[in-house]
């Protein structure tokens, strides 16, 4: 007898990307012009931009939650999540709304303080912890009631499962640092500056009365605290020491590779990651910019 073989049509599966994180697609809005890349990081090619405003659906995320899969044109492509954000109608304004503090996280809790996500569940990306105590200044709250939208500092967003915050009055006393814009240091350096870099994604503030704080996204929950207590030149470029950092800042234009964003301080550092003194180059501005 002869044999027939039978032919079963195979359906191919694909997904955007095996280092994303695949999820049901969400609404999102680019907050300013925002460079469109072909790989989840600044050394993948610019292939466009998204325009302020424009909003987008998002697929995933890579594995540090810092890059946002989109069909860009037919093709897979990423944008900074950190220029996203959720469209007005995803939030239910003037509810719960102003400065919050954070309360009530265990002791032996094993995050060390309150998650902060890129979006309103537990599916999305972690990006930091804050500690207890700290005050959130809340701008939105997601329509289920269960989270709310936090602004930081440096104009980012999260999201934070509210059933830890309590209303802090119309104080903001005791929140993260967000120190006075335009103060000097020693010798005429400036103060009062946000600055971050990427590859790896790292941010770096400096306080108007010294102080320091480097972070480093894969070990956000152990920051490099320090105080500015050598700087050298009276002009620039100023050379810095605080704590385990070493520093050069340069009054020059820079670009952070991720947005159409022109930083008015270039900044490089010497920082210890991994246990490893490792060389940095980032981008600074006035905190509240």
């Amino acid at each position: 007898m002869q044999r027939k073989l039978l032919t079963i049509p195979i359906i191919a599966l694909l997904s955007f990307a095996p280092a994303a994180q695949a999820q049901q697609s969400v609404s999102k809005q680019a907050q300013q012009t925002v460079n469109v890349r072909s790989g989840p990081g600044v050394g993948y090619s610019d292939i466009g931009d998204l325009s302020k405003g424009q909003k987008i659906k998002v697929f995933g995320y890579d594995a540090t939650g810092r890059w946002a899969m989109i069909n860009w044109q037919g093709r897979i492509a990423y944008v900074s999540a950190r220029y996203l954000t959720d469209p007005p109608s995803t939030l239910v304004d003037n509810k719960g709304t102003g400065w919050m503090r954070v309360t009530g996280i265990p002791a032996n809790d094993p995050d060390g303080g309150l998650v902060v996500r890129a979006g309103p569940g537990v599916e999305f990306p972690k990006q930091f912890v804050v500690p207890q105590g700290v005050a959130l200044n809340i701008v939105g709250v997601s329509p289920n009631g269960k989270w709310s939208r936090a602004q930081f500092s440096d104009g980012g967003f999260g999201w934070v499962r509210n059933h830890y915050l309590t209303d802090a009055g119309n104080s903001n006393t005791g929140q993260s640092s967000i120190p006075a814009a335009g103060a000097t240091l020693a010798n005429g350096m400036p103060a009062g500056l946000n600055c971050l870099g990427t590859e790896p994604f790292w941010s770096f503030q400096i306080n108007s009365d010294g102080t320091t704080k480097f972070t480093e996204a894969n070990n956000q929950n152990f920051p490099i605290f320090g105080t500015v207590t050598a700087v050298s030149n009276t002009s620039y470029p100023y050379s810095f020491e605080a704590g385990q950092i070493q520093g050069v800042l340069e009054n020059q234009s820079c670009s952070d590779g991720m947005s159409e964003i022109t930083y008015p301080w270039a900044l490089q550092l010497s920082a210890p990651i991994n246990g490893f003194g490792q060389q940095l180059n980032g981008c600074c501005r006035m905190l509240g910019e």
